[in-house]
């Protein structure tokens, strides 16, 4: 109780916004919020309110969704890509994905104009990606002294137990600078000069550590969990090693328009997708030279925020999806959404008219007051393996062809999106088996203060950054896919906005 009595006093600012909000409501609002939904009767909290002057009620608003087209593109640019995605992926429902990447790479400016001394010899070049993976559930084996620890993918969407082939590819045309704006589709057709090595991935990697055999508290070497790629060496004495003393190598510009980048692509027609951080990776020429016994290195930046970086998304549709897509039921609402990261479908939500105007008769004549609303989508039964973690939304508006114009976020967000213990679009999770968005802000305002009532989009992702913003989002490179049962079916998961109201 001395928690959710901390929680009001951090909400009793907010409630001073509204003179219909009182302490009591936000206590109630509170405990909505925390508690635990694990079944449908129990998840608005109504058990903590139990007197004549304070009655839990549940009530629902109607809705009408729709599938809304995206023509299967997005941006896909240094604004919009925190993550590179890569691999590929079929199945019957969505169809395949194909996902390239491709990147610039630039000399580092405190090593412009490198000197690799006198009669230099490649050793090696090699090309390191580090995706996300999971430390919880890795399994370690020893062999004398050096212990091998496997790690699985986090972030991997499709066939998992699939054997990808990864080409890495030299790029014979230009990215462009940052200030062009790139979409997943703008260089689907854009030229290779090479394969400069390839590499099996699965859904694991491995790390590496050797022990001191007289001392095993110390490291002799350690290889970091990581995708390593070979590179073709001749390419690099060819256009590195050999041009040392170059006016090329000597400034980003002019080594740009002569090393113009590095395309990510997968061998196979069927696989997985798998995502890590474009920042992270690594290029380094291995080298001796007659100076030095030892071996020496020359790295790349692969990190700067100048390097014009692009995913490359295609797909290939079953046949009819996106005409159903693009045809969708604006008026009565369609039976299933599909929701698709990286340019995929989204979804649109109108709460109906007709519900709210019966909703504030019936709470101007009972004298309740609403104390929590969500939306819930309940996904469909369907063969895609991996759920997606979240699913987010904002408010939109919609032009006279039905395209969106223009996004807001949600006031729930900027009145308790720092709150602890609140959450807008709490995590997926099986024991709950479906998605909700804390939107009683906003239907609220509807309600009591005859707030605007404008069109949600819903779509497979999350916010990031430490601020919300209706353009900080991950949707541009999550991989994830859905399908939701939609507002215009007999299912007893139907899409509904569910509320909670109580007695003034």
């Amino acid at each position: 109780m001395p928690i959710l009595l901390e929680k009001v006093l951090i909400l009793a600012r907010f409630c001073s916004m509204s003179k219909y909000i009182s302490v009591v409501i936000a206590f109630v609002l509170i405990s909505f919020f925390l508690i635990s939904c694990k079944n449908d009767e129990s998840d608005f909290g109504v058990d903590l309110v139990n007197n004549d002057a304070l009655v839990g009620v549940k009530d629902s608003l109607e809705v009408v969704s729709y599938n809304y087209y995206t023509g299967d593109t997005i941006r896909a640019d240094n604004k919009t890509l925190e993550r590179a995605v890569v691999g590929v992926y079929d199945e019957n429902i969505f169809g395949k994905t194909k996902a390239d990447f491709l990147t610039q790479v630039r000399l580092k400016l405190d090593a412009l104009n490198p000197d690799f001394g006198t009669n230099p010899v490649v050793e090696s070049v090699v090309l390191t990606i580090k995706p996300s993976y999971s430390v919880t559930d890795a399994v370690s084996s020893t062999d004398g002294s050096k212990i091998t620890t496997t790690y699985p993918l986090t972030e991997i969407v499709g066939n998992i137990d699939a054997t990808m082939t990864l080409d890495i590819y030299s790029l014979s045309e230009s990215l462009g600078g940052t200030e062009d704006v790139l979409y997943s589709n703008s260089l689907e057709d854009i030229s290779v000069e090479q394969l400069l090595g390839s590499v099996e991935v699965t859904k694991e990697i491995e790390g590496v550590v050797e022990y001191d055999k007289e001392d095993n508290t110390k490291v002799i070497s350690e290889i970091l969990p990581s995708i390593k790629i070979e590179l073709d060496k001749q390419y690099f004495i060819d256009k590195i090693i050999n041009y040392q003393g170059s006016l090329e190598l000597n400034d980003n510009t002019k080594f740009l328009n002569y090393f113009k980048g590095l395309k990510f692509s997968v061998q196979e027609e069927n696989g997985f997708l798998f995502t890590f951080n474009p920042k992270d990776l690594d290029l380094t020429i291995n080298y001796k030279n007659d100076e030095s016994s030892e071996s020496l290195s020359y790295s790349f930046d692969l990190s700067s925020v100048y390097n014009v970086r692009n995913g490359n998304y295609q797909y290939e549709r079953p046949a009819g999806f996106s005409d159903m897509i693009i045809n969708s039921d604006k008026v009565n609402g369609d039976e299933k959404l599909y929701l698709q990261g990286m340019g995929g479908p989204r979804a649109i939500v109108k709460i109906q008219e007709s519900d709210i105007d019966r909703l504030k008769n019936k709470i101007e004549i009972e004298k309740l007051s609403i104390v929590g609303a969500k939306l819930k989508l309940y996904p469909v039964n369907n063969d895609i393996p991996q759920k997606p973690p979240y699913i987010f939304a904002n408010q939109v508006d919609l032009d006279d062809s039905g395209t969106i114009s223009d996004y807001y976020l949600f006031s729930d967000l900027s009145t308790f999106g720092y709150s602890t213990g609140w959450f807008f679009n709490p995590a997926y999770s099986t024991d709950r088996e479906y998605y909700e968005l804390n939107i009683t802000q906003h239907v609220y305002d509807i309600i009591h203060n005859s707030g605007e009532n404008k069109p949600i989009v819903l779509d497979v992702g999350n916010f990031t950054g430490t601020a919300y913003s209706t353009s900080a989002n991950n949707r541009a490179y999550t991989p994830y896919r859905q399908v939701f049962y939609g507002n215009n079916t007999e299912n007893k998961n139907k899409l509904k906005i569910e509320i909670l109201y109580t007695k003034n």
